[in-house]
């Protein structure tokens, strides 16, 4: 009975109950099913809906065959490692981007190609292109970036010899508060066509659509207020945490300042299929608590869909339209893949989410 009142509740605010109405994503066959190793992976599809696997211990990237299975790999041949990868794009013409943490790393047909340093006082975030250029969004260090007119930079372009600011914003907290500037600013970038791109916030429910080369959106979509979900902590179990952090923080680093970072991802991957089709959202535990979820947005239409998804949410996922259906893969290489038809979308049910907002 419980358990119906709890699935009733979440209903009526168009949150998924996985136990009642969650569908069932097909796991991948033969060695992209089997083969696991230490480290992240990464799916992405290019403009022809050719899936890939990228391996992040090894940076290999396999293609997916018809038959949901590991293709013959092609290792991205890279100069000096820098770290390992923290979140990696595929372009519209299969080209890699790799944020490793340190720097950034640009693969064209498997080579390394020259790519700017990312500039001075900021840390990359999360990768992707714009009308084919890598992309990159940032945020800075503590005390490490001024502000400008337009503010800071948010989102970068890659150029010739450097990387420009296609997008500043003002800074939103304290430069003695870089955690929460990191939950106001990571988002993910998707290339819309036509000059125009989707810039998702990772820890709130707001995406805009832009245009290259201009500051103000076009139009934007939120739920409820589009602010960061953060974790809810007493005092005390702050307290401990910081005591913890600052502790671990000496015996790696030496003294330094020490924040908690209280960001919970609203919004772990977003695709679209084909440039006009809908955006597919996939929804973290900061809006769908402990199972994933799909949100499947009609711009034009101003609707969006819910759907249920029986995908555990522990953690970072990527996504991938491939040409028969979106693929799924956890942000470990030890975990699973998954993936589903096209088909089984369209005859899935799906929720209308009421509470959000377009604008203007």
């Amino acid at each position: 009975m419980r358990s119906f009142l709890r699935c009733l509740i979440l209903a009526l605010f168009s949150l998924p109950c996985p136990g009642l109405w969650a569908l069932d994503l097909l796991p991948l066959k033969g060695e992209a099913a089997t083969l696991h190793w230490d480290g992240q992976q990464f799916i992405q599809a290019d403009a022809h809906g050719n899936v890939y696997l990228l391996r992040g211990d090894t940076l290999e990237a396999y293609p997916l065959t018809k038959a949901h299975d590991l293709g013959t790999p092609v290792r991205l041949e890279i100069a000096v490692r820098s770290g390992f990868p923290l979140d990696a794009a595929i372009s519209p013409d299969g080209n890699w981007l790799v944020n490793m943490g340190a720097s950034v790393h640009y693969f064209v047909d498997g080579h390394e190609a020259p790519l700017p340093s990312v500039n001075a006082g900021f840390v990359p975030l999360s990768v992707g292109f714009l009308r084919g250029d890598p992309a990159l969004t940032v945020t800075p260090m503590p005390r490490g970036a001024a502000q400008d007119g337009r503010g800071i930079p948010l989102l970068l372009r890659a150029g010739s010899d450097s990387w420009s600011a296609e997008l500043s914003e003002p800074r939103r907290a304290s430069p003695n508060d870089p955690s929460t500037e990191r939950a106001n600013r990571a988002a993910m970038v998707l290339d819309a066509g036509d000059g125009r791109y989707f810039l998702a916030r990772q820890y709130a429910y707001r995406i805009e659509l832009r245009r290259v080369g201009r500051d103000r959106p076009l139009a934007e979509l939120h739920l409820r207020a589009g602010a960061p979900v953060l974790k809810k902590l007493s005092d005390a179990e702050r307290t401990r945490l910081l005591t913890e952090s600052k502790a671990q923080a000496r015996s790696d680093a030496g003294p330094g300042t020490v924040s908690l970072f209280l960001g919970v991802r609203a919004i772990l991957a977003l695709t679209r299929n084909g440039p006009g089709g809908p955006l597919y959202v996939l929804l973290g535990a900061g809006i769908a608590g402990d199972h994933c979820a799909l949100d499947r947005i009609d711009w034009e239409e101003q609707r969006v869909e819910r759907l249920a998804l029986d995908l555990p949410c522990k953690g970072r996922f990527s996504m991938a339209a491939g040409r028969d259906g979106l693929y799924f893969a956890a942000w470990n290489g030890q975990e699973g893949r998954s993936f589903v038809a096209w088909s089984a979308l369209d005859g899935a049910k799906w929720t209308p989410v009421k509470e959000v907002t377009f604008l203007p």
